[in-house]
Protein backbone atom coordinates (compact mmCIF):
# COMPACT_ATOMS: atom_id res chain seq x y z
CA UNK A 1 0.00 0.00 0.00
CA UNK A 2 0.98 3.60 -0.41
CA UNK A 3 0.58 5.24 3.01
CA UNK A 4 -1.74 8.27 3.10
CA UNK A 5 -2.42 8.12 -0.63
CA UNK A 6 -6.11 7.31 -0.45
CA UNK A 7 -6.65 9.61 2.53
CA UNK A 8 -5.03 12.59 0.80
CA UNK A 9 -6.69 11.94 -2.55
CA UNK A 10 -10.13 11.99 -0.98
CA UNK A 11 -9.39 14.81 1.41
CA UNK A 12 -11.72 17.78 1.49
CA UNK A 13 -9.45 20.02 3.53
CA UNK A 14 -8.48 23.57 2.69
CA UNK A 15 -4.93 22.30 2.01
CA UNK A 16 -6.12 19.70 -0.50
CA UNK A 17 -4.10 21.01 -3.45
CA UNK A 18 -0.90 21.33 -1.43
CA UNK A 19 -1.36 17.83 0.02
CA UNK A 20 -2.11 16.37 -3.39
CA UNK A 21 1.01 17.92 -4.93
CA UNK A 22 3.09 16.61 -2.01
CA UNK A 23 1.90 13.01 -2.39
CA UNK A 24 2.33 13.19 -6.18
CA UNK A 25 5.93 14.41 -5.81
CA UNK A 26 6.56 11.69 -3.26
CA UNK A 27 5.25 9.08 -5.69
CA UNK A 28 7.45 10.48 -8.48
CA UNK A 29 10.66 10.23 -6.48
CA UNK A 30 9.67 7.02 -4.71
CA UNK A 31 9.22 4.84 -7.77
CA UNK A 32 12.77 3.63 -8.23
CA UNK A 33 12.47 -0.14 -8.40
CA UNK A 34 10.23 -2.65 -10.12
CA UNK A 35 9.01 -3.69 -6.66
CA UNK A 36 7.89 -0.10 -6.00
CA UNK A 37 5.89 -0.09 -9.23
CA UNK A 38 4.26 -3.41 -8.35
CA UNK A 39 3.11 -2.07 -4.98
CA UNK A 40 1.65 1.03 -6.63
CA UNK A 41 -0.01 -1.11 -9.31
CA UNK A 42 -1.60 -3.44 -6.71
CA UNK A 43 -2.97 -0.41 -4.85
CA UNK A 44 -4.68 0.87 -8.03
CA UNK A 45 -2.78 4.16 -7.66
CA UNK A 46 -2.20 4.54 -11.39
CA UNK A 47 -5.87 4.01 -12.19
CA UNK A 48 -6.98 6.49 -9.54
CA UNK A 49 -4.52 9.12 -10.71
CA UNK A 50 -5.53 8.81 -14.34
CA UNK A 51 -9.20 9.15 -13.49
CA UNK A 52 -8.40 12.06 -11.17
CA UNK A 53 -6.41 13.74 -13.97
CA UNK A 54 -9.67 14.64 -15.73
CA UNK A 55 -11.18 16.26 -12.64
CA UNK A 56 -11.86 19.99 -12.52
CA UNK A 57 -10.38 19.99 -8.99
CA UNK A 58 -6.87 19.27 -10.23
CA UNK A 59 -4.44 22.09 -10.96
CA UNK A 60 -2.20 22.25 -14.03
CA UNK A 61 0.82 21.42 -11.83
CA UNK A 62 -0.95 18.35 -10.41
CA UNK A 63 -1.85 17.17 -13.91
CA UNK A 64 1.80 17.44 -14.91
CA UNK A 65 2.86 15.48 -11.82
CA UNK A 66 0.26 12.78 -12.53
CA UNK A 67 1.64 12.27 -16.03
CA UNK A 68 5.20 11.96 -14.73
Amino acid sequence: AVPLFHALLGSGTINFQRDLDWILRLCCVGLNLVDDALIVKRSFVFELLLSFHASALVSHESRTLILQ
